[in-house]
């Protein structure tokens, strides 16, 4: 009887697998740090506040999954459909937080603008056909919205627009 578990003998699939655990790997201790110094700690060994190296090891992240999607022939289109979903599910979850502290959620953004503008990205093509450039944009525009507090006039959709008119 063969085993139906069989580990990875490609080098570079090793590869790029252990890269990922890395990086990930980075950031959850960035994140475990964030939750035991508070997000605008600063690690004394670096001298570098915890939203700094939060937002270095999440970009190094994105870069690796980037590599991945390329790498390893990801559905595009799956990932951003689920994207999209788990954004929604997001929004709906912090929408029913509500801290006793009365102190703002560290939510500034709109799940479900950013699922929206996810989806919008692809419309008319097929998404594997998005250049990686065109991913990096779709990151950083998530980024954008974290970093000012949701709205951003460049990156803004029809929802957007209609909030601040």
């Amino acid at each position: 009887m063969t085993s139906k578990w069989i580990p990875e003998t490609d080098l570079l699939a090793l590869r790029r697998l252990g890269k990922t655990c890395e990086e990930l790997g980075e950031l959850v201790a960035v994140l475990g740090r964030s939750i035991c110094q508070g997000i605008d700690g600063v690690d004394p060994s670096s001298d570098e506040s915890n939203i700094e190296r939060m937002t270095k090891e999440s970009a190094d992240v994105m870069a690796q999954l980037l590599c991945n999607f390329k790498a390893f022939g990801l559905n595009r289109m799956l990932i951003d459909q689920r994207i999209a979903d788990k954004s929604e599910k997001m929004a709906e979850w912090e929408a029913m937080f509500n801290p006793v502290s009365g102190k703002e959620t560290l939510s500034k953004f709109d799940a479900a603008s950013d699922a929206e503008r996810l989806r919008s990205v692809g419309r008319g093509m097929s998404y594997n056909d998005l250049s990686e450039a065109t991913w990096k944009h779709v990151i950083l525009e998530i980024a954008m919205r974290l970093e000012t507090g949701g709205y951003n006039p460049a990156i803004e959709t029809t929802k957007d627009k209609a909030k601040h008119d």
